[in-house]
């Protein structure tokens, strides 16, 4: 009994932890993306060709960049996940 009850408090938080993440992280992306769509959609098609080729050299360096200021929230987020299958991996075994 104890045990189903904590099966299902560990499936709620964990869906809603997810359910969480995807939603704060599609409103930031939304934020910041949108003003830049709006004047790229403005445009003329030649200078939007242009710029999406050079945009994504851009965005790759500010991604490499950012993911190293980040190395610690990686590192973290990599044991969470692995913290989660192991707990997952305990209930299905039982």
């Amino acid at each position: 009994m104890a045990g189903d009850v904590f099966f299902i408090a560990y499936r709620i938080f964990y869906w809603a932890l997810l359910a969480g993440m995807f939603i704060i992280t599609f409103v930031q992306s939304y934020k910041i993306v949108n003003p830049y769509y709006k004047v790229f959609r403005s445009l003329p098609a030649s200078s939007r060709k242009y710029i999406a080729k050079a945009g994504t050299r851009y965005f790759l360096q500010y991604l490499v960049s950012e993911l190293r200021g980040q190395a610690l929230l990686i590192v973290i987020i990599f044991i969470l996940v692995t913290l989660v299958i192991g707990v997952n991996l305990l209930i299905w075994l039982q």
